[in-house]
């Protein structure tokens, strides 16, 4: 195991790395120089743990996400004041004759219909890392995943990587690959990856957690791998480290399996989307985060097997939907954030919309007032604007100035609002509405032991120290959830692990299990942490990042607990250590927040590892970010810290003069015996709660049924025909004014009689893949308005109204193809030849579509 890493079982304190390589120059400077970026990079739903292509039967009757249009929407020109506006990170200003025209193109791929790149001319302007993209298209990559050519891994792993080059592969290893999830550290564990999953709401399951736990076991530990180990990430995910290549083909396969899946994870790509992590447990919750949060991922991911259109952002964006009081989602530090709220005339529930949080080494701010509401059948709808907004508008030039608030800013927040209006289903964006999270809200801990919205189980709540976990700790966690639980694990932004479904009768045994009384291959695991332990966030620092300036989940156990035997402290204190500048820890949420930095030994006056101080953060419905108060304390160790050096006696300091803390009379030692609990009993929420719960829960159900329709060359509508069939129930279709079609659910109902029909279709679009039955029987409605165009004859009457409705994605997906590939002649076409004949007989082709062709 290389440098400071969590020795298993150890509780000692723990060597501290020195950056041998930090230059002996100012401590600004260097920051500057060692901080240009960091690396940076559902399963289960209720009680039911399906595989992803099943996850919709869950929501069987739902109607369809809203489908934004693959190609671009008409551009909205903003004013000609804004033409003098200097793009960020660029040397020039924005061209005077276009100021804001889309610097983004539709690629001809027949076979990614949506991907999107930088148009030739603005390439000019772009960052170094741009080019390289535009080079390795993250899609290609995803093309390789899932069409199982995955040869490219095979000849990779035998290559000999030292003397690869651009041209061989270097960057396909560094950075083509991190659009699959796979993070190459070459500075800090050559040759090996880090494997990050998308895990929307931080839900998995026991076989899920296994799974992964058992792709560790499998791999080997080396004297440059690394710890063989998991992390639970701030956006309540896993990632999984000492990955080689030569694991990755069979550890896809097995996520693929296992419902799981690492696609669009890194890279410029939206980033594992966060809710409640207890949403469907908590009894006071506003509502249940995890449909919406299902939604937003398919829609993303398509289905978790890669969107094109979402893969080629300027630069990460991350998404939080806040589904309690307690905001445990920090929207204030994401890109948007949905914050539950009612329309301010009307009194419908929806959302308000704040955008632009970011932390980076040049710059962190709280998201913004976007003086937007949107309904809850919007929420994927805008998101999807406010997506492709960034994508096609936002700055690619110098990467610490390519977030999206640099691109507000620069727009200003009116055009930004009216552009993203542009874009929604019926054209328009309500202004902000009147918030229902409480401000005088006191945010609780989900750790410990907590009744949950059914009578009679209880959630809870386990510390997993700095989030970091052996292979036999995530399979005794996947243990207990099965033998005690429902089988699922929830993750949470703090790092830890909540088991939920536990029996009142089988609480008493579950807290007497070893794993839960400061167990673990690593120690201190407990749902009933110290003061400081229970909000203590670490990044991976130095020992995996190669842009971390020092150790820090180490640093952080250390001192923490020489803290909490020094001091007795009456509340819980957050603590967030972050590496280096990128502040990937998120050291401005915290109440005091260590940020690594070069420092001056007191003594030696060498430079030594050591920390900026924040203080100030807070999070819930009045937070905040800490502001930087003291620069450059050194670490130290143990021997420093009790001649009163080092960063221990400032914070010691801190924590009596701010935080209320007591030094004890003698030191406590860390761990403890079996933990005991009062029973919380069980809340019973107020009519009015409830009421907005079930509006909630029924918004999530209606996802906005509307989608563009493609025109024809003179940019007129298609011709809707008005048609009633009794059988099919095909009520009507109508042409509105804002150019895009309203479809009621009950004119689908026969279309969804007809494709239950099917069994099994193949996948032309990945590698002739045959689709299981989940995929027939379990995926959402998909709308595809049809292009302009004559109808062939022999198509049926009900195909004359130039719509195709799938159950299936992947029939959806084939259609909006073909259709926007050319309309009819190539829809038609394109569906007869996609079908199998073997499992679609010409018989139900004749019934159904009036096709009696051969095929």
């Amino acid at each position: 195991m290389r440098g400071p890493s969590l020795a298993p079982g150890s509780r000692a304190v723990l060597p501290l790395k020195s950056k041998t390589s930090l230059p002996t120059q100012s401590t600004s400077r260097t920051n500057r120089a060692l901080s240009t970026r960091c690396e940076e990079s559902y399963k289960g739903i209720g009680d039911k743990a399906l595989p992803r292509s099943d996850r919709s039967a869950v929501f069987e009757d739902l109607p369809q996400v809203a489908r934004a249009p693959t190609e671009h929407p008409p551009i909205k020109v903003l004013s000609e004041t804004l033409a003098s506006v200097t793009e960020a990170g660029a040397s020039q200003p924005a061209a005077v004759d276009a100021p804001w025209e889309p610097k983004t193109e539709l690629v001809e791929n027949p076979q990614w219909p949506g991907q999107m790149r930088v148009r030739e001319k603005h390439m000019m302007k772009v960052s170094p890392f741009e080019v390289a993209k535009s080079k390795n298209n993250t899609a290609d990559g995803l093309i390789h995943k899932y069409g199982k050519n995955l040869q490219v891994l095979s000849d990779l792993a035998a290559a000999d990587w030292d003397a690869l080059d651009e041209e061989s592969g270097k960057e396909v290893l560094d950075m083509t690959l991190k659009g699959m999830g796979l993070f190459h550290r070459r500075k800090t564990t050559p040759k090996r990856f880090m494997m990050r999953l998308k895990m929307p709401n931080g839900i998995c399951t026991a076989d899920q957690v296994d799974f992964l736990a058992t792709c560790l076991d499998n791999l080997e530990e080396t004297e440059t791998s690394g710890a063989i180990c998991a992390d639970i990430t701030t956006r309540m995910s896993w990632q999984l480290r000492g990955v080689d290549l030569e694991s990755v083909p069979a550890i896809f396969d097995g996520l693929e399996e296992h419902g799981l899946t690492s696609v669009q994870s890194g890279l410029d790509n939206v980033r594992n989307l966060v809710g409640s992590p207890v949403a469907g447990l908590d009894p006071l919750e506003l509502f249940d985060t995890r449909p919406y949060m299902r939604l937003l991922d398919d829609h993303i991911t398509d289905n978790g097997r890669g969107n094109p259109k979402f893969t080629n952002l300027p630069r990460k964006f991350n998404i939080a939907l806040v589904g309690t009081h307690d905001e445990f989602e920090h929207p204030h530090i994401n890109d948007l954030a949905f914050k539950p709220a009612r329309h301010s005339e009307t009194g419908e529930l929806g959302f308000n919309i704040v955008v632009g949080g970011l932390f980076s080494a040049s710059r962190c701010d709280a998201a913004m007032c976007m003086d937007a509401w949107v309904p809850m059948s919007h929420t994927v709808a805008l998101a999807d604007s406010v997506l492709c907004v960034f994508r096609d508008f936002g700055f690619r030039g110098a990467r610490n100035k390519t977030r999206l608030m640099y691109l507000i800013d620069a727009m200003g927040m009116e055009a930004f609002r009216a552009e993203v209006a542009a874009r929604l289903p019926d054209g328009e964006l309500a202004r902000k509405g009147e918030s229902i999270l409480d401000p005088s809200w006191e945010r609780r801990s989900i750790l410990g032991v907590h009744a949950q919205q059914e009578e009679g189980l209880f959630w809870v709540g386990v510390n997993v120290p700095v989030g970091r976990l052996h292979a036999n700790d995530m399979h005794e966690f996947a243990t207990l959830a099965r033998e005690y639980g429902d089988g699922n694990l929830r993750l949470s932004v703090e790092q830890n692990i909540v088991l939920s479904g536990v029996p009142e009768a089988r609480v008493e045994e579950l807290l007497a299990e070893p794993l839960l009384n400061h167990g673990g291959q690593y120690g201190g695991m407990t749902p009933f942490p110290g003061r400081i332990h229970s909000g203590l966030v670490a990044c991976p620092g130095s020992e995996f990042c190669g842009f971390g300036l020092v150790e820090t989940k180490a640093n952080a156990r250390a001192i923490s607990d020489e803290l909490e035997a020094l001091l007795e402290i009456p509340n819980e204190v957050r603590m967030h250590w972050t590496g280096c500048p990128n502040s990937c820890g998120q050291a401005q949420v915290a109440d005091l927040g260590f940020l690594g930095a070069a420092a001056k030994h007191p003594e030696t006056k060498k430079m030594v590892p050591g920390v900026h101080l924040f203080t100030g953060g807070r999070i819930g419905p009045n937070s905040a970010l800490a502001e930087l108060e003291t620069k450059s304390v050194p670490i130290l160790g143990p021997e420093e810290w009790a001649q009163g050096q080092g960063v221990v006696p400032v914070v010691a300091q801190m924590l009596e003069e701010r935080f209320g803390a007591v030094r004890r009379k003698t030191r406590k030692e860390a761990g403890g015996g079996v933990v005991t609990w009062s029973k919380e009993e069980r809340v019973v929420p107020s009519r009015e709660q409830e009421e907005i719960r079930q509006a909630y829960q029924t918004g999530s159900e209606q996802p906005q049924s509307l989608v563009d329709v493609p025109r024809s060359e003179d940019g007129s509508l298609p011709e809707l025909w008005d048609y009633s069939d009794d059988e099919n129930h095909w009520d009507y279709c109508v042409k509105p004014p804002s150019g895009r079609l309203t479809i009621p659910a009950a004119g689908v109902a026969g279309l969804v009689q007809l494709l239950q029909h099917w069994q099994q279709v193949r996948d032309a679009s990945w590698g002739q893949r045959p689709a299981t039955g989940s995929d027939v029987h379990g995926s959402r409605l998909l709308e595809v308005a049809v292009g302009a165009g004559e109808a062939p004859v022999g198509v049926s009457k009900w195909l004359g109204v130039q719509l195709a409705l799938g159950k299936l994605w992947a029939v959806g997906a084939m259609l909006e193809k073909c259709c926007f590939l050319g309309g009819w002649s190539q829809l038609f076409s394109g569906i007869h030849s996609y079908i199998d004949p073997a499992v679609v007989p010409d018989e139900h082709m004749a019934k159904y579509f009036g096709w009696t062709t051969d095929r």
